[in-house]
């Protein structure tokens, strides 16, 4: 039985899709279990681990879920491996505690984190807002609002704040060891696509394989963030274009889609106070990893207010 399986834990909006897709689930030498996960069982078992509360989570419950879903696979000859950026996000359940819990279950396990230069994170942050879950829940708003609010909210709910990546690795290297934390930059896959997986294949202990590279979660056009900015009006614009999308799902993609990706602009005030809070967070990042974070254009301390 492999008690060390390959566990990716995001971030988000760092190519997550692309090597869930085309990398885990298609190496010949793993055995991918997810996300997205098949076996009802896995599926419990990741959201019981992400999402159940301390006074409710029923260590027995999951124990009996990781067996059923997880130790079958993790009996074969292929490496298992889970991806579920979940496990980085800042809502749901403490992320220290989510560390402890896939800690509890494979601690052997090799962790993988895969990170974006965090002004980029934040626009594809904003930029996924144009997707019909979060449109249900709010009206669109401005760039500058989106960050103004988020910056305002308790850092214990603010993804601004949740991109400062140096505490969740540290601790997952506290849990597990230093040499069995991987952190990759999107900016490797952007520069070097093959030496990124091949990171990942030598990190994991299995045979180098390049996957199919095509595109996965495209960036939001032009067109697709004025629509969403034009049905955020009122409430039955809102309904109208959910029931559009719904009904016509592939053709309202390809209409919203076409034309020149969205840009956004930082408001000056807003830039420097987000550049201020991430570059401390770089530097401890830079000393975890060893990464030259500075010349894949991460903000550090000595290039803050210079620009």
């Amino acid at each position: 039985m492999s008690d060390s399986p390959l566990i990716h834990i995001g971030f988000s909006k760092t190519a997550t899709t692309f090597v869930q897709s085309c990398f885990f689930a298609r190496h010949p030498g793993l055995n991918y279990l997810g996300q997205p996960a098949t076996d009802d069982d896995v599926v419990e078992f990741m959201r019981e681990v992400r999402w159940r509360d301390s006074l409710q989570y029923n260590p027995s419950r999951v124990r009996a879920l990781f067996d059923a879903g997880f130790a079958p696979a993790m009996a074969g000859g292929k490496l298992a491996a889970i991806s579920n950026e979940g496990f980085s996000i800042i809502s749901g359940t403490d992320r220290g505690l989510v560390a402890q819990r896939l800690h509890d279950f494979f601690p052997e396990a090799r962790i993988m984190i895969t990170i974006r230069e965090q002004m980029r994170y934040v626009e594809s942050l904003y930029h996924a807002l144009t997707e019909p879950e979060y449109k249900q829940l709010r009206a669109f708003p401005t760039f500058a609002r989106f960050v103004r609010e988020d910056l305002g909210l308790n850092q214990a709910r603010s993804h601004i704040h949740g991109a400062c990546y140096d505490p969740l690795v540290a601790h997952y290297q506290s849990l597990f060891g230093k040499d069995k934390v991987l952190v990759l930059p999107m900016e490797y896959l952007r520069a070097d696509a093959g030496g990124f997986f091949e990171a990942i294949c030598a990190f994991a202990g299995i045979d180098t394989w390049q996957p199919v590279n095509r595109p996965v979660n495209a960036r939001v056009s032009r067109r697709q963030l004025r629509v969403a900015r034009w049905a955020s009006r009122s409430w039955l614009l809102r309904g109208a274009m959910l029931g559009v999308q719904r009904a016509w799902p592939r053709g309202w993609r390809k209409l919203v889609s076409m034309g020149p990706p969205a840009t956004v602009t930082w408001p000056a005030g807003l830039r420097e106070q987000a550049r201020a809070l991430y570059a401390p967070s770089n530097a401890r990042l830079a000393q975890l990893t060893g990464i030259d974070l500075a010349s894949l254009g991460y903000t550090m301390p000595e290039s803050v207010g210079t620009d």
